[in-house]
């Protein structure tokens, strides 16, 4: 454990620090896939936090948060991950002398506690209020890791740690997947499953503005990461994530052209691989689509016009069909409770009263499912009221991170905040596309990512006072 706690604030080590952890992750990992789903394996990963919290170690299981990210497997209707937050907090309490409430002073707690509040009218017409205050477990420790993380972290060389450890497994995960996309020529997750798709999305995001700052002695090993994680992405052959990507790699690209010389990066040189880009993934594209056409199958479902809603057999024709009658539905109740909604996280339990379609339609693509877009969502369960509230906190959450780049004194600390920004940033946009960053194991690595941002401002901030 020495070399991986050499670690030293500077990105040109970076190539060798992912090196150090895909060492250290991939036995492990694959202890993980051997062990098997069964009563030994949840005894064997619940036991972890346990040790790791006898050992006062608080970082080390901050570091297995993020490894239990990879790991989809449940206990009581909650994946692994979402318990470890609670472990966290006792780690805390135990771990660190002399909290005071100034350790959790930040000012993201005003519109966290805002939006918070406001979701509370929403047990107004609440019909299954007991469901609710369980499903909102999701954002009690949301909460909780937002200000633990706030609290404990004051050294940006922990921030570099743990988005290193973050690429390490989103690097391993897609080596898995593309390995077995290529030999079942099949969509593919890898271990992590389906929210790989925004997990690769932010390692994407990552990598990028690592390999715009890496040194050229650097850049080949940057520009193989990169290009790893963009072929993983293609083999999910998953729209919204590509569209979340684009979307922030391309207002990444404006934002740095516009800001060339406080970062000292060439203006020319952004703009040409701004261009680039384009011909690149498209060729990456035509090229995977010779090795695996259905990568193709479901890009391509959005140009046709034409597209039949049900097949023969009653199927939906794609996945764009299927989220239409979830929209449907909830656009419905929506508009039979638009003030306070059905009640928080309660979509998934009432959607049948408010359904409008074939009862066999509802049953395959609607039941118990949520509305898959995040502001959707939100305005469906908690109402125009709910609604306010959480954009007042995204407008912070954004607002609050690029105050941070204006502290920033020195180049490692632009390209860490910079980094963290931009994860960020790649969140938000997802949530025009999904509602996972609400609840699981999304919502855990927004609470890591916000905590690590505010933390971030806070540190910078300090420095100074």
């Amino acid at each position: 454990m020495g070399i991986v706690k050499s670690y030293i604030l500077n990105f040109s080590n970076f190539k060798t620090e992912l090196v150090v952890i895909l060492f250290l992750m991939f036995p492990l990992v694959i202890l993980f896939g051997a062990i098997g789903s069964n009563p030994t394996k949840i005894i064997f990963i619940l036991s972890i936090p346990i040790v790791l919290f006898l050992t006062l170690r608080f970082e080390f299981l901050y570091l297995l948060i993020i490894i239990l990210l990879f790991i989809k497997e449940y206990l009581f209707g909650f994946s692994w991950v979402s318990y470890l937050p609670v472990v966290l907090l006792l780690s805390f309490i135990i771990t660190f002398k002399n909290i005071s409430i100034n350790d959790f002073r930040s000012s993201i707690v005003a519109p966290l506690l805002i939006y918070f509040i406001l979701t509370i009218p929403s047990y107004i017409n609440n019909q299954v209020p007991w469901e609710s205050i369980k499903e909102t477990f999701n954002l009690f420790i949301f909460f909780i890791l937002v200000l633990l993380t706030i609290a404990a972290h004051s050294d940006q060389v922990q921030f570099k740690k743990y988005l290193v450890f973050y690429l390490g497994m989103v690097l391993i995960n897609g080596v898995f997947l593309i390995l077995n996309g290529v030999i079942s020529g099949s969509r593919e997750f890898g271990f992590a499953g389906v929210m790989y798709v925004d997990y690769v999305g932010i390692g994407i995001i990552l990598s990028i503005i690592i390999l715009l700052f890496a040194s050229s002695q650097n850049k080949i090993f940057y520009t193989l990461l990169t290009l790893i994680l963009i072929v993983a992405s293609l083999f999910t052959q998953t729209r919204n994530a590509f569209i979340s990507i684009i979307l922030t790699f391309t207002l990444l690209l404006l934002y740095l052209i516009k800001k060339s010389d406080y970062f000292n990066l060439n203006k020319r040189y952004l703009i040409i691989i701004l261009l680039s880009s384009i011909f690149l993934v498209g060729g990456i594209y035509i090229s995977l689509k010779t090795i695996n056409p259905e990568i193709s199958q479901r890009t391509e479902e959005l140009a046709q016009s034409n597209q039949q809603i049900l097949d023969e057999e009653g199927a939906a024709t794609s996945s764009i069909i299927s989220r239409i009658f979830i929209w449907s539905t909830a656009v419905n109740a929506f508009s039979h409770n638009p003030i306070f909604g059905v009640g928080i996280y309660a979509f998934p339990y009432i959607s049948e009263k408010y359904n409008k379609l074939p009862q066999f339609i509802f049953e395959e693509y609607v039941e118990g499912r949520y509305p898959h877009i995040a502001f959707l969502a939100v305005l469906t369960e908690t109402g125009i009221v709910g609604l306010i509230g959480f954009i007042i906190l995204l407008f912070y959450i954004i607002r609050l991170s690029f105050e941070s780049m204006s502290y920033s004194s020195n180049r490692n600390e632009k390209i860490t905040t910079l980094l963290l920004n931009w994860a960020q940033v790649y969140i938000v946009i997802s949530m025009f596309m999904t509602d996972a960053w609400l609840w699981d194991h999304g919502i855990i690595l927004w609470g890591i990512v916000l905590g690590l941002n505010i933390s971030n401002r806070k540190l910078l901030k300090s420095k100074m006072s």
